[in-house]
């Protein structure tokens, strides 16, 4: 392997290392959706009432709680507001 095709392989590393640890970064600030529903919603009292086409309708005592579930990552904001909604945050 001659120096020009080193560096140039050690440049596309660098770029695929950094790339899949913004994406690593991302995924740990989204959840998905089931995920949520799973950990942070049942394990602190809440229970599943109904599913009301594509959200679960959680309940607690006389507290209604609807969560999306569509097969996909919670954004970030969405999943504050959950979870500030559940008491949680």
């Amino acid at each position: 392997m001659n120096m020009c095709s080193f560096t140039l392989y050690k440049y596309v590393y660098t770029c695929y290392t950094q790339l899949t640890e913004k994406v690593k970064q991302q995924r740990d600030r989204e959840m998905l959706d089931k995920d949520l529903v799973k950990m942070h919603v049942k394990e602190h009292g809440w229970t599943i009432d109904r599913i009301s086409g594509s959200h679960y309708i959680l309940v607690k005592g006389s507290k209604t709680l609807s969560v999306p579930v569509h097969g996909k990552d919670v954004k970030p904001d969405l999943l504050n507001a959950i979870l500030k909604s559940a008491g949680l945050r």
